[in-house]
């Protein structure tokens, strides 16, 4: 599995860091007697470390999460059986065919439940 596996993005977003840190130093030295000049230079490197650091870690994951949901099947049962693993984390599902299954579902436990509850009142009237 290589969903855990991000330590040459975090290699890549030191050597950034740093490189930002190599060009950014000695221009901020530069541009200290200018206020303008050095609250643009830092804004500016804050800016490129801070989304560099994000895009590095954030957008592996949002590639492999869209791979693997490209790699899944499209039918109605799997993606219903899909939403209930506990592996994969609950899922929003907006597609008709999955609502229909799920209102289906539905209608079925409660028709369990309905039973379920005659079933306990038929035995409590029995112990009484």
């Amino acid at each position: 599995s290589t969903e855990l596996q991000e330590s040459s993005y975090i290699f890549l977003a030191m050597a950034i860091i740093l490189l930002v840190s190599f060009i950014g130093i000695p221009v901020i030295i530069i541009a200290r007697d200018k206020v303008a000049a050095l609250y643009f230079v830092t804004a500016g490197l804050i800016f490129v470390v801070c989304s560099s650091l994000l895009l590095l870690i954030f957008i592996p994951k949002v590639q492999a999460l869209t791979k693997k949901s490209s790699n899944t099947n499209t039918s109605a049962s799997s993606r219903f059986s899909s939403a209930t693993s506990t592996r994969e984390g609950i899922k929003i599902l907006s597609t008709p065919v999955c609502q229909a299954e799920l209102e289906r579902k539905n209608c079925e436990l409660a028709v369990e439940q309905a039973e379920l509850e005659k079933e306990n009142r038929e035995l409590k009237r029995l112990l009484s």
